[in-house]
């Protein structure tokens, strides 16, 4: 195990070279918006290179890939809470001060290292993936499978701390429109036919057994169809199915990806849904895939919004009553 202090370039080229020994056994692959530990080791060294861990800090601190910096997803400020609805997109001008302080400008090759452990944690790499297309940042990727395809491959870690250099305030226009939908959009597409809402959420917070402590009510949107974001991801290996195994997914809950029509994939918060926004925008390559990122904790305060799957009136005053609320 390398120490921070022991030598930070040694450390790059040793773990370079290991990976290199790697070659013979993993397929090449492109620098798309999956990379695997492959094309990262052979990338290591390269100066526009900045690594994006998202784990806890103890964590990071313990063990990383050499060279990355920690900003962990629910700490470092990847969302906000805005009008009492959280989980959302920051605003443009603390996106960019926060990017910036990773040492991310607009000519840094950017990977993103979630834990890699299950489909939940998938979701911190594909949000911030997201958050950084909606910035308008190209070369951007999410490393398959995270820190634990890294570490499975026994490939070389650093340990401790490792300080950004922290560079000024990002210098990208926000995109909000090709990448990101409102409620208010959402529900005049909905109720125009132009838009098919696609909801990752399991079947309980589908069906409306269940739902997210910060939603009104359970439910779901209408006309939505079902992309559950756990069989997007394989929680064997922590890696994105390929496109062909998305694809018979979608079409398994009638999901149709000819394209005729936008989708929006929701959840309750934008995290999971950033998983199937994922896999059918960047590993399908399905154009006009939008993240309603406020979801239905957004969606559902308005009580005049439309819902399916949820109590009447009757049964949410009842509910209130037995309830105590």
């Amino acid at each position: 195990m390398l120490a921070m202090n022991s030598g930070f370039v040694f450390a790059r080229a040793v773990c370079a070279s290991c990976v290199a020994g790697l070659a013979m056994l993993l397929p090449a692959q492109a620098a798309g918006p999956l990379v695997d530990v492959q094309w990262l080791g052979e990338h290591i060294n390269d100066s526009r290179l900045v690594i994006i861990d998202l784990r806890k800090k103890e964590d990071f601190e313990a063990g990383h890939i050499p060279g990355a910096v920690n900003a962990t997803y629910g700490e470092f400020g990847w969302r906000d809470e805005v009008d009492g609805v959280v989980g959302q997109l920051p605003d443009a001008p603390k996106l960019y001060v926060r990017v910036g302080i990773l040492g991310i400008s607009q000519e840094s090759d950017v990977v993103i290292v979630p834990y890699g452990e299950d489909g939940t944690d998938i979701g911190a790499g594909t949000r911030v993936y997201w958050t950084l297309k909606v910035l308008g940042h190209e070369d951007v990727h999410l490393l398959d499978g995270g820190f634990r395809s890294w570490k499975q491959a026994g490939l070389e870690l650093e340990t401790g701390e490792v300080p950004p250099e922290t560079v000024g305030p990002y210098g990208g226009d926000v995109d909000n429109m090709s990448l990101r939908i409102d409620s208010e959009l959402l529900q005049k597409q909905i109720e125009a036919g132009n838009f098919i809402p696609v909801d990752a959420r399991p079947y309980e917070q589908w069906s409306g057994q269940e739902k997210h402590p910060k939603a009104r009510i359970p439910g779901a949107i209408p006309t939505a169809l079902r992309l559950p974001y756990e069989e997007l991801v394989d929680p064997e290996t922590g890696l994105f199915r390929s496109a062909e195994q998305i694809e018979a997914v979608a079409k398994k809950y009638g999901l149709e990806l000819d394209g005729k029509k936008p989708l929006a994939a929701y959840c309750n918060t934008g995290h999971w849904a950033s998983i199937a926004w994922f896999a059918l925008s960047e590993v399908v390559g399905r154009k006009n895939v939008k993240l309603y990122d406020g979801s239905m904790v957004a969606w559902t305060q308005d009580s005049d919004r439309p819902l399916i799957n949820a109590p009447t009136r009757l049964e949410q005053l009842i509910e209130r009553i037995l309830g105590g609320g």
